[in-house]
């Protein structure tokens, strides 16, 4: 790196699908737009290479001028150096020529196997909160962020099933909360050198096992890319225990660092839900032992504290009731 210079990383790793076209690095090329405008180098590392990118831009730094590196591009090559002029638009005006030359020729692509890219880059989870469904992990996360939050932590905070289908990059999750730039860029700035968090929840929106959006993970990757050049930025990360089982990407979170802590979430005992049930007014003793079993899970207990109180609740009509009830909590949340 000559004295001087500034750099930008992007890191990617798919699963295999062949190498990035210019096409399918549309949304990777946009995000590094601003850094190229700024007048930074741009290193992309990508686990499966990009050769149409890198050839384009290897052309761009051997040419002299602008006119001597259109004369040696390729007929594909220059219709993708034209096609890269709207990637790159500024203000929704493609840029010119000129400028694209300019900006090719600050990018550097790398491919690396997906084994030497995990040993390159190292993604620490600090906390992870994590539990079968229904048993309170986004509480006790919104506990910990009050109790932080009182010492005057920053704190930045993603709920994934918020995130749409498009989402790809860090900025755009801080888009998706109102920030103009990464969680990962701004919250060390914010923090100043002290401590602050960064909670990732409901990520099994995002999980392979079962979510639904599971490509937009690639945007907390981003965002947790950045974070180890601020080592007082902690990560605390909500999920289910089954998606950390099934999905590759979040187990290898959580085994990146052995200094990463997780922390189960348990049912509460039968006592603690006849505590709850007594306070908001119910006998627990006019339930079954099947339904105190239900009643264990925080879900279900929330749920069941919203329905009118009746001396002994028949299953049929319990269910109907709670089943009423949780569709209207998830149609508002």
């Amino acid at each position: 790196m000559a004295k001087g210079e500034t750099w930008c990383d992007q890191v990617k790793e798919v699963a295999s699908r062949g190498p990035w076209s210019l096409r399918s690095a549309t949304t990777l090329l946009k995000a590094v737009a601003s850094h190229l405008a700024a007048g930074r180098k741009v290193r992309l590392v990508l686990s499966t290479g990009s050769p149409a990118l890198r050839d384009l831009a290897d052309r761009a730094r051997a040419a002299v001028t602008l006119a001597e590196c259109e004369e040696v591009l390729t007929g594909p090559q220059g219709r993708d150096f034209t096609a890269l002029c709207e990637v790159w638009a500024d203000d929704g005006k493609p840029v010119d020529r000129e400028t694209l030359w300019r900006y090719l020729r600050s990018v550097h692509v790398k491919d690396y196997s997906p084994e030497n890219l995990r040993e390159l880059v190292h993604i620490t989870v600090d906390r992870a909160v994590r539990g079968t469904g229904g048993l309170g992990q986004s509480t006790v996360a919104a506990n910990v962020r009050e109790r932080l939050a009182g010492p005057g932590w920053p704190i930045a905070v993603v709920r994934m099933d918020r995130a749409g289908p498009s989402a790809r990059t860090a900025r755009d999750l801080g888009a998706m909360t109102n920030l103009r730039d990464s969680p990962g860029i701004l919250l060390p700035g914010v923090a100043d050198g002290g401590p602050g968090l960064f909670v990732v929840d409901q990520s099994d929106a995002v999980s392979l096992y079962g979510g639904r959006t599971a490509d937009v993970f690639e945007a907390v990757e981003d965002v947790l890319a950045q974070l180890p050049a601020a080592p007082n930025i902690k990560v605390l990360l909500v999920v289910r225990t089954v998606d950390v089982e099934q999905d590759g990407r979040l187990s290898r979170l959580m085994t990146a660092d052995p200094r990463a802590e997780r922390f189960p979430v348990g049912e509460p005992t039968e006592d603690s839900a006849r505590a709850v049930l007594t306070a908001s007014g119910n006998d627990p003793d006019n339930l079954s032992p099947v339904t105190l079993e239900l009643l264990r899970t925080p879900l279900r207990l929330a749920v069941f504290g919203t329905l009118p109180l009746l001396p002994a609740p028949c299953p049929t009509g319990l269910c109907s009731s709670s089943t009423a009830v949780t569709r209207r909590m998830c149609a508002g949340a």
